[in-house]
């Protein structure tokens, strides 16, 4: 059972900020797919931040793992398409930061 509240470890909040995390995560990961480009590994972790205007942000910060052969810039284009494409990310709308940081590492095993 999940349990939601102000004193318990799962606040409306924090599902709201799992909500935007998971699904650029999966929309992400299902655009990767299509494109073929081979993702080594993806974490991500979010957190609302309050605003000047005293209205909410959403704060996503992903990392995103691809062998060396891949260019950086096609994963943050990626990145920022998946963000445009993903149902919570639509509905946040500029209440959402999505702040990816990639990594490449060499995949190729050694003999």
């Amino acid at each position: 059972m999940l349990t939601v509240g102000d004193n318990v470890a799962w606040s409306p909040e924090n599902l709201l900020a799992l909500a935007a995390a998971s699904c650029l995560m999966r929309t992400f990961l299902r655009m990767a797919s299509d494109e073929r480009l081979r993702v080594l590994g993806y974490v991500a972790a979010a957190r609302l931040e309050p605003g000047t205007d005293s209205a909410w942000t959403v704060r996503v910060r992903s990392c995103v793992v691809v062998p060396t052969d891949v260019p950086t810039s096609r994963v943050l284009d990626l990145c920022g398409r998946a963000t445009a494409a993903s149902p919570v990310a639509t509905m946040l709308g500029d209440r959402l930061r999505n702040v990816p940081e990639i990594s490449t590492i060499d995949d190729r095993l050694e003999v």
